[in-house]
């Protein structure tokens, strides 16, 4: 008993201080607006002068323009000069019997006000300003005596004392965490540890980022639904409920996806399915994905369509399907990652908020990072581990490989991958080379298929010309080789950015996590020097990544960006985030040695704290 007194005596005292600070808020709040009252910022009977009462006069001076209302005033605390539009900076006063410049608001980008130390008594205001700074049919009219009206309620705010107690209490916790962690010899599970994290943060991102606002989610849900309703091929005749339609698209047609918020979301909760209520919609440049790239959403989408749910319940539910599907395979490749070292970089590769954004929305980006690092770890595994390769083996790699080129073709140099396992792995060469001519088979068998099926109409051109784009390529392969290069010099610390952290993500974060991946890169490794990679392993990893990177690049110079531009347009961060862990272990090295007692756990304690700026920023981005 009384060692439960004594581990709750810190958090009530933090209790009360937090209520005493509330208290002294709620004074402060008195005080304030006793002294806003003083100086006549409130409780002011404001009077507006209409633009009908206003004589502009642009004649009697080459400099200025002279705004004047003939009207006695007395007691006059402030004047302000109300714009219909806004306006650039510019130099306004009040002159005459006074001359006073008008301050630009620090609210509104469309007033300019001036204030006095004490009461003023106009016959007549006069205000002057640059000739062409204002337009005349700008302004709208001047008010004399506005109160502002910023200044909060003088009363016990509860909102405001649970963001206190929220805050202290947090802050409390964070630091005894951090204090446990300190003590004893933690050995972390990096599977279990970013399993819990993953689950954790991404169905959070689910559920606090509003639907269908970021990363062509509306599209890419439009296209599950498409397939989750029987149309493989997509086409601009293919009919959908009309409430599926009205959640980006309204009555006249135009599209709502820049102006989405938690407000227009609550509006979506009242669209019910209503299936026999159809209008034709085209997906748009989604109309050739393949089912593979929408598997886990597209299980929840067609249990939807057959209960009837709202879609907006569907989207939700396909969010958190696509989390559990990426937890769980990341989870099995760092289960099967032979180092210690290489969980680590995984784990930490797997939890950067791009990759939890991307989980936690329908991008078909997730699938393939996910089965990207899936596939490496599967041969590492092979490659370290004690048993034989098998067929089921290759199957298996056939099938993954099968899966990232369905996704994006740019991948297939993947099933390299197949070069790390040595021969002494197979029972004879017979058998090795049957293997791979299997999983050649099953990647030709599979993609044969899927060109096989039309793509019908749905998608939306693109407005680029490949035929002159490839004609300007060969006219002068060293002016195309400027132009990779160009973009490669102009462009990789956006790219770094925006693989590592999602459109919600502080800069300063995606830049910590990187020197997280440095520091474990270059981490002297404990007991397991007899798992590394030779010399030709690395030259097949690079191989890959160059491969993949120079498609990424050709794939987007052909089909994206436009011919005589000097950059290549249309690449993003995230589509390097399936080749970054081969040049991690391409990185690898043994050159820091970091004495810091459970630094593993402290180290996702740090990750988890990183993610509260971007909660926090995801949260006001739709408030």
């Amino acid at each position: 008993m009384k060692q439960w007194k004594k581990q709750l005596k810190i958090p009530i005292l933090l209790l009360v201080l937090c209520v005493v600070l509330e208290i002294i808020l709620f004074g402060y709040k008195i005080v304030l607006h006793k002294g806003f009252k003083a100086l006549h910022l409130v409780e002011n009977m404001p009077i507006e002068i209409a633009k009908e009462e206003i004589k502009i006069d642009d004649t009697s001076s080459t400099e200025y323009t002279y705004i004047n209302v003939k009207k006695s005033i007395k007691e006059v605390y402030n004047v302000t000069l109300k714009l219909k539009e806004k306006n650039q900076d510019t130099y306004i006063r009040i002159v005459g019997n006074i001359d006073k410049l008008m301050e630009k608001s620090n609210k509104e980008q469309n007033s300019f006000k001036a204030y006095f130390n004490k009461p003023m008594n106009f016959e007549e205001i006069q205000i002057a300003y640059p000739k062409t700074q204002i337009a005349e049919e700008n302004i709208e009219k001047i008010v004399i005596n506005e109160n502002v009206d910023y200044l909060p309620e003088a009363k016990i705010d509860l909102k405001e004392l649970a963001i206190i107690i929220g805050s202290v209490m947090g802050i409390y916790l964070v630091v005894q965490i951090y204090i446990g962690l300190a003590k004893g010899d933690r050995t972390v599970k990096w599977e279990k540890a970013f399993l819990s994290i993953s689950l954790i943060m991404g169905i959070l991102m689910s559920i606090i980022t509003a639907p269908l606002a970021k990363y062509d989610e509306h599209a890419h849900f439009w296209r599950t639904y498409e397939i989750a309703d029987g149309n493989l091929i997509s086409d601009i005749r293919n009919e959908f409920p009309k409430s599926v339609e009205k959640m980006i698209i309204d009555e006249e047609g135009i599209y709502h996806i820049k102006d989405i918020n938690y407000d227009s979301t609550r509006e979506k909760f009242q669209y019910k399915l209503e299936p026999e209520e159809k209008v034709p919609l085209a997906v748009g440049a989604t109309a050739g994905n393949s089912p593979l790239s929408y598997l886990p959403p597209l299980i929840s989408t067609f249990i939807g369509i057959q209960l009837e749910l709202k879609p907006i319940i569907m989207v939700y539910l396909g969010r958190i399907c696509n989390v559990i599907a990426y937890s769980l395979l990341i989870y099995f490749s760092i289960r099967l990652m032979p180092k210690k070292k290489w969980k680590q970089m995984i784990g930490v590769i797997g939890l950067f908020p791009m990759c939890i954004n991307l989980a936690a929305s329908y991008s078909p980006d997730t699938t393939i990072i996910a089965v990207a690092i899936f596939m490496l770890s599967y041969v590492l595994h092979l490659k370290f581990g004690e048993r034989q390769v098998n067929v089921k083996d290759g199957i298996i790699l056939g099938l993954s490989t099968v899966v990232l080129m369905m996704c994006k073709i740019v991948y297939a140099p993947m099933i390299l991958l197949f070069l790390l396992l040595p021969k002494n792995k197979f029972k004879n060469k017979k058998i090795r080379n049957i293997i791979f001519a299997l999983m050649i088979a099953i990647v030709i068998l599979g993609n044969g298929i899927w060109k096989l099926v039309p793509r019908g109409a749905g998608a939306t051109g693109v407005s680029t010309s490949a035929t002159e784009q490839l004609y300007y390529t060969v006219a002068d392969p060293m002016r195309t080789l400027g132009t990779f290069v160009n973009t490669i010099i102009t462009l990789t610390p956006q790219y770094l950015m925006e693989m590592v952290g999602g459109w919600n993500t502080p800069e300063i974060i995606s830049v910590i996590l990187l020197a997280f991946l440095v520091i474990i890169i270059m981490n002297e490794e404990e007991k397991e020097d007899k798992i590394k990679l030779e010399k030709k392993d690395k030259i097949v990893l690079g191989i890959i990544a160059i491969l993949e990177i120079i498609l990424i690049f050709a794939g987007l110079y052909i089909t994206w960006s436009r011919a005589h531009e000097s950059i290549i347009t249309g690449v993003q961060g995230r589509y390097f985030l399936p080749v970054l862990p081969l040049i991690t272990l391409l990185l690898a090295q043994k050159k820091v040695k970091i004495n810091v007692k459970n630094k593993e756990a402290k180290l996702l304690f740090i990750i988890i704290l990183l993610y509260i700026p971007v909660i926090i920023k995801t949260i006001q981005a739709f408030l």
